[in-house]
């Protein structure tokens, strides 16, 4: 479970997005997961309306992370053409 971790809050604003099928995921970090051996993003994901969707870690993948939504969106893209 997400809440079970040592975690570390985010204060700047930082983007993160990963493709995921045909879509692509993105959000904002808002801190980090750090009871591993390197420190894991934890991201409040939105949906197409900039709706909070959900808080998670992103899956195991190519991240792209920026500061702002619109730039690692058209990063993904870009990768994915």
């Amino acid at each position: 479970m997400i809440w079970d971790m040592d975690f570390s809050p985010q204060h700047a604003t930082l983007w993160l997005a990963q493709p995921s099928g045909a879509q692509i995921l993105s959000g904002r970090i808002v801190g980090w997961e750090t009871s591993g051996e390197r420190p894991v993003p934890v991201v409040a994901y939105l949906d197409d309306d900039g709706m909070l969707d959900t808080i998670d870690t992103p899956a195991p993948g190519a991240v792209w992370i920026g500061d702002s939504r619109a730039e690692v969106v058209e990063s993904v893209r870009r990768r994915e053409r």
